[in-house]
């Protein structure tokens, strides 16, 4: 069996360049001003196109002005497989973050569950969350590897008498 890292790099929205954007494939977090202990909605894709995607949904709506966090995938450069692993983090966040008491307000679906159980059964999935913690308040940003500790870990595993996934977390939202 062969184990998968993850590496993610959370920023804030005030910390990255547009031109940064541009094509760019990963997670995003929106914090909107209704947003208090959680955020409104974790997403994944090409960050700019769905950024400007939610501003048009009426399904959901987000109230301005938005703030919150981008999470950049670092484990890799080819879109395809950075795509998929962006699939992951999302699902590994909504996972976590119900376990938290921090699902935001806005996500409707927990995020590709499939796509997670497929990668667990070759093998442990670990994913490493580096920068600020993307369930903290933008307006009181935490780093989740500061003063010498490494990064917030997430690991999912195949469980066989579940025929599921199960993760185990290190990286908690308070």
């Amino acid at each position: 069996m062969k184990n998968r890292v993850i590496d993610v790099r959370f920023l804030s929205f005030q910390e990255v360049l547009i031109s940064g954007l541009i094509g760019e494939v990963g997670v995003y977090v929106i914090w909107d001003s209704r947003s208090q202990s959680k955020p409104r909605y974790i997403g994944e894709g090409q960050i700019l196109n769905r950024l400007s995607a939610h501003n048009k949904r009426e399904d959901v709506t987000f109230k301005a002005p938005w703030d919150g966090y981008i999470g950049f995938i670092e484990s890799t450069d080819a879109p395809v497989l950075k795509k998929e692993m962006a699939k992951i983090v999302e699902c590994l966040l909504l996972q976590d973050a119900r376990d938290c008491n921090r699902y935001p307000t806005g996500n409707k679906h927990p995020g590709s569950r499939s796509k997670v159980g497929k990668w667990c059964k070759k093998g442990k999935v670990r994913l490493n969350i580096r920068g600020l913690n993307p369930f903290s308040h933008p307006r009181r940003p935490l780093k989740t590897d500061s003063f010498g500790r490494s990064a917030k870990q997430i690991e999912a595993t195949w469980n066989v008498e579940e025929n599921d996934w199960v993760y185990a977390s290190d990286f908690r939202a308070r």
